[in-house]
């Protein structure tokens, strides 16, 4: 090889490694946004779950949580919460989700390609929501019971749109899965 050749090759190997370098970093940097993005839809999520409580206790007690919020705000000097954030607070309460719902949403999202109980449990708990491991499985289950799903291989679920929907089997009574305390807050 000549000296030129020596030269050429030793740039563009410090070059690439340069490069490999500043990839790994922003490697690095993505994975820990990921993680972080993860963290706070969670807190999130028991931030919806409080607020959900805050919501059922003024429904009880026949007052306005907004209205209540933004006076006392007032009242006390405070700054009041935006009210896009109020709003969105509300919103999201007001549009929560059963495990089920859940379920057949993503399943719905994802047709033609089937979802899976791990992946749609890692969602769930992403979320914060706490459940049993089968909990997933089991309203899958129920809803191929329904003909809304269909298993096919030993862990795919497809979504059946509903023009190719048959009638369902069985006596078609809740399970525990329908229980009205299995409610998330949609994303």
């Amino acid at each position: 090889m000549s000296n030129e050749e020596d030269v050429v090759k030793a740039a563009t190997v410090a070059r690439f490694r340069q490069i490999a370098t500043a990839y790994e970093s922003y490697q690095q940097s993505i994975n820990w946004h990921q993680a972080e993005i993860v963290r706070l839809q969670g807190e999130q999520a028991t931030l919806s779950q409080q607020a959900q409580r805050c919501y059922a206790t003024a429904e009880l007690f026949g007052f306005d949580l907004v209205a209540a919020s933004a006076a006392s705000a007032s009242a006390s000097g405070e700054v009041a919460p935006s009210a896009g954030a109020t709003a969105s607070l509300t919103m999201t309460v007001s549009r929560s989700l059963t495990v089920k719902d859940f379920i057949l949403s993503e399943a719905q999202q994802a047709h033609p390609n089937p979802v899976r109980a791990s992946e749609l449990r890692k969602k769930l708990e992403a979320q914060g929501l706490k459940l049993h491991e089968k909990t997933v499985g089991m309203s899958l289950y129920r809803l191929s019971q329904e003909r809304m799903v269909e298993r096919r291989g030993k862990a795919d679920w497809y979504f059946v749109p509903e023009s190719e929907r048959q009638a369902p089997a069985g006596d078609g009574g809740e399970g525990p899965g329908d229980e009205p305390g299995l409610l998330l807050a949609a994303e």
